[in-house]
């Protein structure tokens, strides 16, 4: 079968039917030997209700929750010959109305599919237009969308090594995610751990302190001695008042012993006296006053060397953290060479497969056209018009698509299309604002003249 054969095969007689569909009361219309089509017409005239009909017809989804013309309860779109990825024809209608929808589609043999998912897979169709395409990578669901996209036009062998590396990505990614995790989790401990000026003044003091605290001790210790010295002699000076009594005693019923015991006795009135000389109350009160005075400086200096050692231990948590910080930067840089040389692994399935233009990739900064970005708008709408358009024709078998607004290509570019069309054997079909128009008009496009074909 030639390229021409297999032409007429797609371009035989497509016609539409709608009723009760939005602003299409009771509308019929037909394509037929034009590789692109133009729905013409003023704004909310149609022109988008047609598309999302042709869509629906090929996806099996239901139009919206409320397709009926305003005042009418039910209504269908019908499509016949519309031709399937399998290559047959098909009458597909989608009735609507009381709530309910329900999708029919009937073979060349005359057999009825009513599953949703058998049509879905007669036809599967892929549709995004320019901004969608645009737009994809925007969000993670449409980075996963364009990953499909790329999956589906490789081989069979291109896509488990594509699937593999996609698995080995996840899991570099998730890992990468959770050194991310530890990694701001430590830099605020770092935050958090940092010495401030006083912090830093006091642990430079440290080892004062320490030897600050060593001279109070001993010097309260030898108080402390100095005030058992005067305890004793308190003690001393006791006994000795009561061996004095106890000598007075003696010497009036000992009389011969009066001399002798005047003798002791006044000798330990002279000792008595020595020792009242030496333990002055105002001595023990200067030492007692010190001695509190010293524990008060004590308990100020102990503190500090608390803070002292609280800040050491600080310090040492910061080390720490600083190192357990370097230690996770250099894991998380690289899983996230891991991850980037898993991107350029698919980047490079893709670019040996039938992707149109292998300088089209997925990156970390969205959809990228060589170094354009189409996230930044460094690619024009007629561009990515023609890049996603070209996709289209890869992944689906269906020969129809619908690509987008004409009023986004010049004459250039929409010859461009053309092109793309003839090449791979696709009716493409275009929206196309006409402020005059009050009517609907499909208009055929081709270089060699325009045919119409109105909505009667």
């Amino acid at each position: 079968m030639n390229k021409e054969e297999s032409k007429n095969e797609n371009f035989c007689e497509l016609k539409l039917k709608f009723h009760n569909y939005k602003k299409l009361k009771d509308n019929s219309f037909s394509l037929k030997d034009s590789y692109i089509y133009f729905i013409e017409g003023s704004n909310a005239t149609g022109k988008t209700t047609i598309k999302d009909a042709l869509k629906s017809l090929q996806t099996a989804t239901p139009i919206g929750p409320q397709p009926c013309t305003i005042g009418e309860k039910e209504g269908f779109v019908e499509a016949i010959n519309l031709v399937g990825a399998d290559g047959k024809r098909y009458i597909i209608k989608y009735t609507f109305g009381y709530g309910k929808s329900k999708f029919i589609a009937i073979n060349e043999d005359n057999k009825k599919i009513s599953s949703v998912n058998e049509i879905r897979n007669i036809f599967r169709f892929t549709n995004f237009t320019a901004d969608e395409f645009m737009n994809m990578s925007l969000s993670a669901k449409g980075r996963e969308d364009i990953k499909k996209i790329f999956y589906s036009i490789l081989t069979d062998e291109s896509a488990k090594e594509y699937n593999l590396s996609l698995l080995k990505e996840k899991q570099y990614y998730d890992l990468r995610t959770q050194a991310n995790l530890k990694v701001q989790s430590l830099k605020r401990a770092v935050n958090d751990n940092l010495l401030t000026s006083e912090e830093r003044d006091k642990l430079k003091d440290s080892d004062a302190i320490k030897k600050d605290i060593e001279e109070i001790r001993t010097d309260i210790k030898l108080n402390d001695n100095a005030l058992n010295d005067l305890s004793y002699t308190e003690s001393r000076i006791k006994e000795i008042e009561r061996d004095v009594e106890f000598n007075k005693g003696l010497i009036k019923d000992l009389q011969v012993k009066i001399d002798m015991l005047k003798a002791k006795n006044l000798n330990d009135e002279q000792e008595k006296n020595i020792l009242l000389n030496k333990h002055d109350i105002s001595l023990k009160n200067c030492i007692e006053e010190k001695i509190a005075k010293l524990n008060i400086i004590l308990r100020e200096k102990e503190n500090i060397a608390k803070e002292c050692i609280k800040i050491s231990v600080k310090e040492e948590n910061l080390t720490n953290i600083h190192i357990a910080l370097e230690d996770k930067e250099r894991e998380w840089n690289d899983l996230d060479l891991q991850v980037k040389s898993e991107r350029q692994k698919q980047d490079d399935i893709i670019k040996q497969s039938k992707l149109p233009d292998t300088k089209l990739r997925l990156t970390d900064k969205g959809l990228m056209y060589d170094n354009l970005s189409f996230e930044e708008g460094q690619i024009s709408k007629a561009e990515a018009m023609l890049i996603g358009a070209e996709i289209q024709c890869i992944i689906n078998k269906v020969p129809l698509l619908l690509i987008g607004s004409a009023g986004d290509l010049d004459n250039e570019n929409l010859n461009k299309m053309l092109e793309l069309a003839k090449r791979y054997n696709k009716i493409m079909i275009f929206d196309k604002v006409l402020k005059e128009k009050s009517d609907i008009a499909i208009v055929g496009y081709d270089v060699e003249g325009v045919t119409i074909n109105k909505i009667k």
